[in-house]
């Protein structure tokens, strides 16, 4: 019984001290919305139908960086935009860094600084040609092409002292051990 009871105590006492650390006396918080616009053409060549589809996606990000704690505090706040290039038959590749960016900002105690940081913008073309059918046996002759990448997320790091001290991403996977190593080579 004495056993639980230290046990209770050391955890509560390792809860408490971790309440006051300084890691967190910072949060940030990401609001993320994504603009997107597509555009669709068709033209004729003699015996060619070609309709071509260009979507595309940018990201805008609405940061705000809180500092909850009694002393000013320098954060490195670090930015990554993903993006999905186009494989075959359309679909999207697997998510590789498109761009980054970082900055350091002196935040005086009880303040919070907002920041907007946008993506470049990521265009994927769909080309479809199509042979006019001359008799009913005729297929037609679809032939499809794909080129360019989609946007696939981001992820928002804020770092003291080279430490991460909060961590934010569109999905969870950007914060899996894997990601976050490729995050820092």
């Amino acid at each position: 019984m004495k056993g639980k009871k230290r046990l209770k105590i050391i955890i509560f006492a390792m809860l408490f001290v971790s309440i006051f650390s300084y890691a967190g006396g910072v949060s940030v918080s990401v609001t993320e919305k994504i603009k997107k616009d597509r555009k669709n053409t068709k033209s004729e060549e003699k015996h060619t139908m070609i309709r071509t589809s260009v979507s595309t996606q940018k990201a805008t990000l609405k940061v705000t960086i809180s500092n909850l704690s009694k002393e000013t505090a320098d954060i490195q706040l670090e930015w990554y935009f993903f993006e999905r290039p186009t494989i075959k038959r359309g679909r999207k590749g697997e998510p590789t860094i498109s761009e980054k960016g970082k900055e350091t900002i002196s935040l005086e105690a009880k303040k919070k600084i907002k920041k907007t940081i946008e993506s470049q913008e990521y265009e994927k073309t769909e080309v479809k040609k199509e042979k006019n059918r001359d008799t009913k046996r005729d297929d037609g002759g679809l032939k499809k092409t794909y080129k360019g990448s989609t946007y696939g997320g981001y992820v928002v790091l804020a770092r003291k002292d080279g430490k991460i001290i909060a961590k934010k991403a569109s999905d969870s996977k950007f914060l899996t051990k894997a990601w976050m190593e490729k995050l820092t080579q």
